[in-house]
């Protein structure tokens, strides 16, 4: 729990960081901005500036979670196999460049999904995920994690599908309580993720 709260914390200073000097970039100066209301013209980059700090934002707040989400997957799986988690297992980086390719593509995926109706997107974030722990537990590349997941949900889909809905429903109940709920929800529908994966691989799992 410390650990993945002292995650979060970095990579929400990080980010925040980030978004001023992305801002000082990007966003006009209120010396620019009263300019602008003077002369009638458009301050600094105008609404092209805007877009630009925003994706370049979202950005790094994307990858921060992407290495939150790889870092409780690494703990599940070492405590799936009875080994004892130190800081140091969240604080590892195997592996990090397929795991930011693979997440890139699950997110254009996830993305172009939503935009069509929404649903799409749902089925494509049923369907991997389990990507990560492929990544992790099998040193895959990021785009053979992704297909191993498809693969993997597939064969257990009477199962995942349940598991899928109760995962999203403690998500919806840790967010209700001010987003602190989630603090708990996430390291224990990932735990719980860790245990389907090898269950349903047929691989011993410790008590």
């Amino acid at each position: 729990m410390l650990g993945l709260l002292a995650y979060i914390v970095i990579v929400a200073i990080v980010t925040v960081v980030w978004s001023f000097i992305t801002g000082a970039i990007f966003l006009p100066s209120s010396e620019q901005q009263f300019e602008a209301m003077v002369t009638g013209e458009t301050a600094g980059l105008g609404f092209f500036g805007f877009l630009l700090y925003f994706g370049f934002t979202a950005i790094v707040g994307f990858l921060g979670f992407v290495i939150i989400q790889a870092a409780v997957v690494r703990a599940a799986l070492a405590l799936t196999r009875g080994e004892k988690i130190e800081l140091g297992t969240l604080f590892t980086f195997d592996n990090l460049p397929q795991l930011l390719i693979g997440a890139v593509i699950v997110g254009v995926l996830t993305g172009i999904g939503s935009i069509l109706c929404y649903i799409p997107g749902l089925i494509v974030t049923f369907f991997t995920q389990f990507y990560v722990h492929f990544l992790i537990d099998q040193d895959m590349t990021g785009v053979d994690a992704i297909k191993a997941s498809f693969s993997f949900v597939n064969q257990n889909l009477g199962t995942l599908i349940g598991f899928f809905l109760a995962s999203v429903v403690a998500y919806f109940i840790g967010g209700l309580l001010c987003g602190i709920g989630l603090l708990v929800a996430m390291p224990v529908v990932f735990i719980a993720q860790a245990y389907t994966y090898r269950r349903l691989r047929g691989e011993p799992v410790a008590a």
